[in-house]
């Protein structure tokens, strides 16, 4: 039978044992990127990060208020455009909307990726769900934060669906309620499972 390793002392995170940590040079991955690390930085020193998983630990059923409110929005925007009958043309607001999303998720992928491919081959894939040392790297901290927020912009793509009167499947408004849901209520936590 295999070891769950999940429920081991060294996986628990202890919030007063270690703090964040600036000196990027003992993680891995790109200790500077232009504009993104000034940006990372005033954040790291203007915000408390660790406020912000306390928050997400005690508040994280807010998610679900938001899930709910968006979907009764669907219904009664999906009725007001029905009534409205014409579809707006948002193809310019589109391709910035997501152009934004993407530029997000590239910075996102190259904050996070070195630290992923590097615990998986220092100390291999067990390691990689099992270990959350990626918590003193306040950078990844930031990104991480960034994407479980980014959760909640993310609904707005729905609003460009019905806005512009295209069909929305059930997956797709599912989807966002899971993944809101579930990103808000596993990241107080520091998972390591979140690498994944």
């Amino acid at each position: 039978m295999a070891k769950d390793m999940r429920y081991n002392n060294y996986n628990i995170i202890d919030y007063n044992a270690d703090k964040w940590s600036l000196d990027w040079t003992q993680f891995p991955g790109l200790a500077y990127i232009p504009g993104v690390t000034e940006w990372e930085d005033y954040m790291f020193r203007t915000l408390n990060a660790d406020s912000l998983h306390e928050f997400m630990q005690k508040k994280w059923y807010y998610s679900v208020y938001i899930s709910i409110g968006y979907i009764v929005l669907i219904p009664i925007i999906k009725q007001w455009m029905k009534s409205r009958g014409k579809p707006y043309n948002l193809r310019t607001l589109l391709t910035f909307w997501n152009s934004f999303l993407a530029i997000f998720s590239i910075i996102g992928v190259i904050r996070c990726l070195p630290e992923f491919i590097h615990i998986l081959r220092t100390k291999g894939f067990e390691a990689s769900y099992c270990q959350s040392d990626y918590y003193k790297d306040s950078r990844l901290n930031w990104w991480y934060i960034l994407f479980v927020w980014s959760k909640v912009v993310e609904l707005v793509d729905t609003l460009f669906i019905l806005l512009r009167g295209g069909k929305l499947l059930t997956l797709h408004w599912v989807h966002h309620c899971l993944t809101l849901i579930y990103s808000w209520y596993v990241f107080g936590d520091v998972p390591a499972t979140a690498r994944w």
